[in-house]
């Protein structure tokens, strides 16, 4: 319920300001919902952080999505058989 999704965003919230002081992108970034993207936390969180500064719905996409994939260049290993 919205009690758990209180405290997730709360959790996310604090390993993605651990993960700018190491120098690493927001890796909240990953942690999307049912619909594929992350919830309205995500933007909010961005811009208290002072990395995104627009209101406008498409740039909090492209935002996200440059994030999601920072993220995973950040996060990537050789894949080893």
């Amino acid at each position: 319920g919205s009690y758990m999704g209180r405290e997730v965003g709360l959790m996310l919230g604090e390993i993605t300001e651990n993960e700018l002081h190491e120098g690493r992108p927001m890796l909240s970034a990953v942690a999307v919902g049912a619909s594929g993207v992350p919830g309205p936390g995500f933007a909010g969180l961005a811009r208290s952080l002072g990395r995104l500064t627009s209101e406008d719905k498409a740039e909090e996409k492209a935002f996200w999505e440059n994030e999601r994939e920072a993220v995973y260049n950040a996060w990537a290993r050789e894949f080893k058989a």
